[in-house]
């Protein structure tokens, strides 16, 4: 099969580019990934006041 993304309507990836409405679509450069880090855990609210007492 034969696909020619510019002259047809097509939504995919042929050749290893992405196509929308039969337009390459532009690639944008690679951003870092966020970080990650998991949030510290703390005590709950009832705990910690029932040390206070």
């Amino acid at each position: 099969m034969v696909v020619d993304p510019a002259h047809t309507w097509f939504d995919g990836v042929s050749g290893g580019r992405l196509w929308r409405n039969g337009r390459e679509v532009e690639r944008r450069p690679a951003q870092p990934a966020p970080n990650r880090t998991p949030p510290r855990r703390t005590a709950p609210q009832t705990a910690q006041k029932q040390a206070a007492r």
